[in-house]
């Protein structure tokens, strides 16, 4: 039996969900996204597969780059609805 993930390993999947949803949405290249928010490629994808984690700062930069919404992004993750940030 697999361990359970994190609550703080869940929220990170979540919100990596939700960027990975509206990138996609945007049809976006993680490369690009990557570039707008100053960071590489590598390490954008590990911010969507949940394996860093994304600060505010770095929603909120996310958001300016892809016309999003960073509250949305962070409440898609309480309410544990990653479609909820694509509107």
């Amino acid at each position: 039996m697999s361990p359970k993930p994190s609550s703080a390993s869940r929220r990170n999947n979540l919100i990596g969900e939700a960027l990975r949803q509206i990138r996609q949405a945007r049809r976006l290249r993680a490369q690009d996204v990557g570039a707008a928010l100053g960071i590489g490629q590598r390490t954008y994808e590990y911010i969507e597969t949940g394996r860093s984690k994304a600060d505010f700062d770095r929603l909120k930069r996310f958001a300016q780059a892809t016309d999003s919404d960073a509250n949305a992004i962070v409440l898609a993750q309480l309410i544990n609805s990653p479609d909820f940030a694509r509107r």
